[in-house]
């Protein structure tokens, strides 16, 4: 047996979700100094936190405690190509030979792979010298590439720009070169900091902190 029903439908109204921060637009830019309370594009995970001791500037920084993650979301289904920059505390971590997991710098994609500056330590890598970057979109975290860019103790000065479908990546001024490039991201739609897998490891502090989305990088 079957029978028909009538039905009717109705076209609704668009609504955005109010829980999300909108994606920065083109001309847009998010400046923090956290010396005020975060806004809701942020999430802290784990021993995360605003707090005094050892800002770059002002009174105030992100600590980040082994262990733990603080994520900014600025963009949602698009990658956006953004300048990024920020102050970044390096405590000087130390693990010769032993294999350990630090401190990482990450940029996410819309598909949520994690474009990372990362201090790592195995028995082919410097990490008390040198930091590696990393996409784990490759093969997670088990493929680190060489950064050349060496390790310097206290606050570095880094940027991350995407110009013409490529990212720059400079640590005061040094520019990272990548190779191979095609692991390399065209835009991103979050930053993540990830403070150190080993309990014990001096805590990652992040200040002035700024992502643009200049109108010249319209795509």
């Amino acid at each position: 047996e079957s029978r028909t029903w009538p039905v009717t439908v109705r076209m609704g109204t668009a609504r955005k979700d109010a829980s999300k921060p909108a994606s920065l637009m083109v001309g847009g830019t998010l400046n923090y100094d956290f010396e005020q309370v975060l806004d809701a594009r942020w999430s802290l995970e784990g021993d995360a936190a605003v707090a005094a001791g050892k800002a770059k500037s002002g009174a105030k920084a992100l600590r980040l405690g082994p262990q733990s993650r603080a994520v900014l979301a600025f963009g949602a289904q698009d990658d956006l190509p953004v300048r990024v920059t920020f102050a970044a505390f390096d405590g000087g971590t130390r693990h010769g030979s032993q294999g350990s997991n630090g401190q990482a710098l990450c940029l996410r994609t819309a598909v949520g792979d994690l474009f990372a500056i990362r201090q790592m330590w195995r028995n082919y890598l410097k990490g008390d010298a040198d930091v590696v970057w990393v996409n784990t979109g490759e093969c997670q975290w088990f493929s680190p590439h060489r950064a050349g860019l060496g390790r310097e103790t206290g606050w570095n000065n880094w940027t991350f720009e995407f110009n013409a479908g490529k990212v720059v990546v400079e640590r005061d001024g040094k520019r990272l070169e990548l190779a191979p490039a095609r692991f390399t991201p065209t835009g991103a739609v979050a930053l993540v900091f990830l403070g150190s897998d080993a309990i014990g490891d001096p805590d990652m502090w992040i200040d002035d902190l700024m992502v643009a989305y200049p109108a010249a990088a319209k795509k």
